[in-house]
């Protein structure tokens, strides 16, 4: 388990367009266990909150598992799916002039499936698909697919 708090202090206050000082706690659960031939499958709970009127994402909540080396052929790659809900403020984001006018829902809800497969022992490449349900509270359903390359020099 971990735990934690961020701060932000905008040194510049008066200039117009900055976001004001902010902070927030979070915390993180995980839980392992081993299956069968090396393979393991986790477990994450996470949770955060920045409360301050100011902050269009008071709370979030996410979850999700992982199942390292999913075929038994590839030690190095491992299948997540997960989910996360952020709670939204409608007046800190209707505040927003870039944002369309109209009604903000309470919540936004992102479902995400991602694969990890090592090519090298120092390269992989993450395809991932994300679909986000009313994103930032205002715009329709939609659909994200990412193709990572992950590359380690040391």
């Amino acid at each position: 388990m971990k735990v934690g708090a961020w701060h932000y202090r905008q040194p510049h206050p008066d200039l117009p367009g900055l976001s004001p000082s902010t902070s927030g706690v979070y915390t993180v659960w995980e839980a392992r266990r081993e299956l069968d031939r090396g393979r393991r499958l986790g477990l994450f709970l996470q949770g955060g909150a920045a409360p301050q009127s100011v902050n269009p994402v008071p709370w979030q909540l996410a979850l999700g598992l992982r199942l390292e080396q999913p075929f038994l052929g590839r030690p190095g790659d491992s299948l997540s799916l997960g989910m996360t809900r952020s709670w939204l403020r409608s007046a800190a984001l209707q505040a927003d002039e870039e944002l369309p006018a109209g009604t903000v829902h309470p919540a936004e809800t992102v479902y995400e499936l991602t694969y990890v497969a090592q090519l090298r022992p120092h390269l992989s490449i993450q395809p991932d698909i994300q679909f986000i349900h009313r994103p930032q509270g205002v715009y329709p359903d939609a659909t994200a697919a990412l193709l990572r390359v992950h590359l380690e020099f040391f």
